[in-house]
Order: C-alpha cells, then sequence, then structure tokens
C-alpha cells in the first residue's frame, strides 16, 4: 500500500463520485438502488473527513467510511465508531492492500472510542482483526408487509412529510426507549430524513403519535421492519398485528415470541479499554467493570468476583446473543436499529 495515498473525500471532494461507484460496483448494488440515498448518513459532505479513500495516482481503489456516535442508555453514554462502506477495488484484492488501510483505521478511532462496531456477513475476514458477532436480534415472522395489509389505524408516511409536532413525538419516543442504543442528535435526524428508501408508518391515539415504525432501506433492508417504538415502550401489544411478518426486535423479547431464531445484531471490536470499564460500571451502578485486557483475553470484576473470558465471550456475554443471566439482569438490552447500522 506504500505507493498508494490514503486521504479523505473532505480533501478530495472531486473523487465522490468515483467512491460511489466504487462501493456499489464492489457490493453489487442493484442499479434501482441507491447507495448515497440508503446510507445518507455515512456518505453526507458532513462526514467527507471520515470517509477513508485509497487513491492510485488519478483514481479511487479502495475506500472506508466511519461515523462516531453515543451509544446511550438514560443519560449515560459512551462514543463508539460505527464503520460501513468498507470496498476495494477486485483488481487490488489478495495483493496485502485492504489489511494495512483497515488497520490504519482501527487505531485512528480505537483511541476515542470504547467499541467499534461494523456489519458484514464476511465473518472470517473481520474475526482476523476481532471483530465479534454481538448484539442478539429476532425477527418474529417471515411475511412481507404490503400496503393492503396494513393494520387499521396505522398510517404511512415518511419523515420529510411530518409537521414539527409530529417529528418531536417521534423523537422523544425514540429517545425514551428502554434500550442501550444509539443516540440521534438534531444532525443525525436531519439526515435520516434523506434516507427516502425507507417508509415511515405511524399510529395516533388522542391525535398525538403513539407508536411508529419504520420498514425498508433500500436494497439493505427490503421489506424488513427494522424500528418499532411505542410510547411508554407499550411494544408487545403495539407490535401485536405485525408478528406474522418479518419484524425486527431485541432479543430480550425472544421469551414473547415462542424462541424465534435469534441473529447477530452487529461485529463489535473493544477499542479502549478504559472507556469501556468506565461505561459499564456507570450502567451496572459498579457492579461490573474490566480488570485488564491481555491479547485476546479480558478480565472482568463482577461484584466482588473476577472472571476471564476470551475477547468474543465478553461481547456475547455482555450484548448477547444469549448474554450470561447474571450480566444481563443488570445490563440493558442492546438494539441498534436499521437506519443507524451502516
Amino acid at each position: 500500500m506504500s505507493n498508494y495515498i490514503q486521504s479523505t473525500l473532505a480533501h478530495f471532494p472531486d473523487f465522490f463520485e468515483d467512491t460511489i461507484s466504487l462501493i456499489e460496483k464492489e457490493f453489487k448494488y442493484p442499479s434501482h438502488h441507491s447507495f448515497l440515498t440508503d446510507f445518507y448518513p455515512l456518505m453526507t459532505p458532513l462526514n467527507h473527513q471520515n470517509c477513508h479513500i485509497l487513491i492510485d495516482k488519478d483514481k479511487v481503489i479502495g475506500h472506508i467510511a466511519v461515523t462516531e456516535r453515543n451509544l446511550t442508555y438514560k443519560g449515560i453514554k459512551t462514543k463508539v465508531a460505527l464503520i460501513g462502506a468498507i470496498a476495494l477495488n477486485e483488481k487490488y484484492q489478495q495483493q496485502g492492500n485492504f489489511t494495512p488501510f483497515f488497520n490504519n483505521i482501527i487505531e485512528k478511532y480505537s483511541k476515542n472510542n470504547s467499541l467499534l462496531l461494523l456489519w458484514s456477513d464476511l465473518k472470517p475476514l473481520y474475526n482476523r482483526f476481532k471483530f465479534y458477532e454481538a448484539g442478539g436480534v429476532i425477527q418474529t415472522g417471515k411475511k412481507k408487509l404490503l400496503s393492503e395489509n396494513l393494520p387499521n389505524g396505522w398510517i404511512k408516511t415518511n419523515f420529510k412529510s411530518l409537521t414539527p409536532i409530529e417529528f418531536a413525538e417521534i423523537k422523544s419516543i425514540y429517545q425514551n426507549q428502554d434500550l442501550l442504543t444509539l443516540e440521534r442528535s438534531e444532525s443525525d435526524w436531519d439526515q435520516i430524513k434523506e434516507v427516502t428508501s425507507c417508509s415511515l408508518f405511524i399510529n395516533k391515539k388522542d391525535n398525538k403519535i403513539s407508536s411508529y415504525f419504520i420498514k425498508d432501506k433500500g436494497n439493505d433492508l427490503s421489506n424488513i421492519i427494522h424500528e418499532f417504538a411505542s410510547i411508554d415502550n407499550d411494544i408487545i401489544p403495539m407490535s401485536k398485528d405485525f408478528t406474522d411478518y418479518m419484524l425486527w426486535l431485541p432479543e430480550k423479547y425472544n421469551s414473547t415470541f415462542n424462541k424465534k431464531d435469534i441473529f447477530f445484531g452487529a461485529f463489535f471490536k473493544v477499542a479502549d479499554i478504559k472507556k469501556l470499564s468506565l461505561f459499564l460500571s456507570k450502567i451496572t451502578n459498579n457492579q461490573l467493570s474490566i480488570l485488564r485486557k491481555k491479547d485476546s483475553m479480558i478480565q472482568v470484576k463482577y461484584k466482588s468476583a473476577e472472571f476471564d473470558f476470551s475477547e468474543e465471550d465478553f461481547l456475547t456475554g455482555i450484548f448477547g446473543p444469549n448474554p450470561i443471566s447474571e450480566f444481563s439482569e443488570i445490563m440493558p438490552a442492546i438494539y441498534i436499529a436499521g437506519l443507524d447500522s451502516i
């Protein structure tokens, strides 16, 4: 990789169109979908300083983008980095170009974040970089929700059509979920408006939005209901009309839905161990913390006892799927909605 330039779209904005073309080509993105639309929060000009490109003379041959967000629960936050749009021109693959490029990104973003997350089906590849599948998601049914099947009381709309009051109601419902999830700033919500490949459905009670769900995201989450939220976290009764459909919910609802298959939420990697330990300590009222990390082993303190875990077992033990029961009693369930996954 020493012969290639590593930079960002902020420094080379003229490479933007070529970068999108590279991503869509390497992802085999269908021509009737747009990666820019589906992943606007990742590729927005506001994030171009975090869109890292690899340049060979006058062309883009690689791209890795990152967004830094807060993982939050009831006001307790930790910074995490989400990694996406990972692409390398096929002519430059299998030549030792990807590893140094990706390691540079890992090193750059590990310093200020407790965790790194990415989404992929390339398990052997990312396990090599100590990214492990964690976080449990269930899919309650297999049917596709069609417009004619929409239950009474639900209205199909989109974020751009909401009134300011309706938008505020959606934000409030999202923010008050009883989940460990990603904080959305005003800027994040503004960018979500641009993901026009998703559909928003709302349900009102006393002329106020009481529940909403989001379905589809272009090629990425076709036919999936990937964000379902309700005022007062009244998920079970509000989602009962949708459980035959492809509805994704946090693993904590698994017992309600007759032991459905559990999917992994994302690939997780431990970044700054001190930041992660501080967050776990705060969120569990000092019942859980990390003593040290050595190689791929993590020593955890739970109440007054100490335990050793492999990094993979630690991540699944904390975040699921099938988290360690003692940990699940003190840790909130994690769920990263489809609009935030990249």
